[in-house]
């Protein structure tokens, strides 16, 4: 039977919705999770398609609540798995659908569907890009007090892609969540829908860095499998102590 706990949605009035990623282990970007947010993505753009939503869309992305755990991008049990068995075409697709996810999320599928992330807790590789790269993103951080806006780029110098594509977005530090104050903040931003050159431009950036992180996984397979398994085997102790 399918494991459907990966992703949890509700309705914030009519014109938004808050989505709670729940994945069974501490990989934000697991096969199940990309296909079951491919098919929200898919639902949104056809009820713009078929006129069921006027106006901007706000889409409010988190985390379910274990603090305890700090959160990776890949399932490398899937991908060691994959490079074992020769699943070559399975791996790529999964590679594929990773990052097409997070890029029609960055450019809100061309609509204006505003993405807004709330970000409680450690995130590294792609999980962070996942948060960091929508419309607006809050940060809990304990040393602020009350909710500040920030510059990304004073803060985090590690980020995947091109500066620029960042630069459009608003970040923000949060002490706790003020679900109200949030709200207002994420009403009074402008949003624009991006121009066909911009998707463009994004979309280059977005295959380049898709590219690499396909010819790193390989790479690193022949150069030393081993470090693949331990990353996988992790990946597994992980999912089993949560069951």
């Amino acid at each position: 039977m399918r494991h459907l706990e990966l992703l949890a949605t509700r309705e914030i009035g009519v014109n938004g919705m808050a989505v709670c990623l729940k994945p069974r282990i501490p990989v934000v970007i697991t096969p199940g999770l990309v296909e079951e947010i491919r098919v929200l993505q898919n639902s949104l753009a056809e009820k713009y398609l078929t006129g069921a939503l006027d106006g901007c869309f706000y889409v409010v992305w988190f985390l379910e609540n274990r603090k305890e755990l700090c959160y990776r991008g890949l399932d490398f049990n899937f991908i060691f798995n994959c490079l074992k068995n020769h699943k070559d075409a399975e791996l790529d697709r999964y590679i594929d659908g990773v990052f097409n996810l997070i890029f029609l999320n960055r450019i809100g599928l061309g609509f204006p569907v505003i993405n807004c992330s709330i970000v409680s807790r450690t995130l590294t590789s792609l999980s962070k890009e996942f948060f960091f790269l929508n419309k607006i993103c809050f940060i809990q951080n304990s040393e602020t007090k009350g909710i500040q806006k920030i510059s990304l780029f004073d803060e985090y110098d590690k980020l995947l892609l091109k500066k620029e594509i960042y630069q459009k977005s608003h970040y923000f530090y949060f002490d706790f969540v003020r679900v109200e104050k949030m709200r207002s903040i994420i009403e009074t931003i402008d949003y624009e829908v991006p121009t066909v050159e911009e998707i463009n431009s994004i979309k280059d950036n977005f295959e380049n860095i898709k590219q690499e992180t396909i010819e790193g996984i390989y790479a690193l397979a022949t150069k030393n499998i081993k470090i693949l398994e331990r990353m996988a085997h992790f990946d597994t102790t992980l999912c089993m102590a949560k069951a």
